[in-house]
């Protein structure tokens, strides 16, 4: 059964009503440090940790390097919690987090990217967080997942609307490297209420970006893990 670890305080914002919890198919853990979210990690691995960037004592920085480098859980999903989401994105795409919510979200959305982030594969892909601008659309940027990442391209999910056609620029982190790529959107699927799946072509690579995305593949399917 998938599980959640996050903050007490969060607890308000799930919708027991959902299916997903109102049949019981996923359960909530809640936890009041980012120490006890590991702990409770630890002893019984989750599928989705919510971390509030703001709790005392241990930096997201520590908590994603202690989730990421240990091979037994580093298979779940880090949502992020911060005051200004915008003022934090670099610091979470740097640290490998998979979603990032403003504290000012609705209950709605945060309920929404909860859903959204559990519904991710399991961490055996390539996936990154990543910021992404439509060319030509008034306050566009926005957050999406990637996976399946190559030299010529990457299939992303958001719950954007794009349509094929749209250009793009992407902005993520591979091991600590970050990259900017120009890419073009080739095909749109709608999966479920709310998210999307879109095929991009990379339309402009550098040669470092590519060497980059180039090595982080290499050494993925070498450990199996990111």
């Amino acid at each position: 059964m998938p599980a959640i670890i996050l903050p007490e305080e969060l607890y308000g914002y799930i919708d027991r009503n959902d299916p997903v919890f109102a049949r019981g198919e996923c359960r909530i853990i809640g936890s009041s440090s980012k120490e006890e979210i590991l702990q409770l990690h630890s002893r019984e691995p989750a599928d989705v940790l919510v971390v509030d960037i703001d709790m005392p004592v241990m930096t997201l920085e520590k908590f994603c390097a202690h989730v990421r480098m240990n091979e037994k859980l580093n298979r779940t999903a880090i949502v992020a919690i911060s005051p200004s989401s915008r003022h934090e994105l670099d610091r979470c795409l740097a640290c490998g987090v998979d979603a990032l919510i403003s504290r000012t979200a609705s209950g709605e959305e945060i309920h929404r990217t909860l859903l959204q982030v559990l519904n991710l594969p399991a961490r055996k892909d390539v996936r990154v967080l990543m910021r992404i601008s439509v060319t030509g659309r008034a306050r566009s940027t926005f957050f999406a997942t990637s996976e399946n990442i190559s030299t010529s391209g990457m299939r992303i999910g958001t719950a954007m609307r794009l349509s094929a056609g749209d250009t793009v620029e992407l902005s993520f982190y591979l091991r600590m490297n970050r990259l900017f790529i120009d890419g073009e959107v080739v095909w749109a699927k709608q999966k479920r209420d709310n998210f999307f799946e879109y095929g991009i072509k990379f339309t402009a690579i550098d040669k470092k970006s590519r060497q980059l995305i180039e090595d982080f593949i290499r050494i993925h399917r070498q450990t199996g893990r990111l």
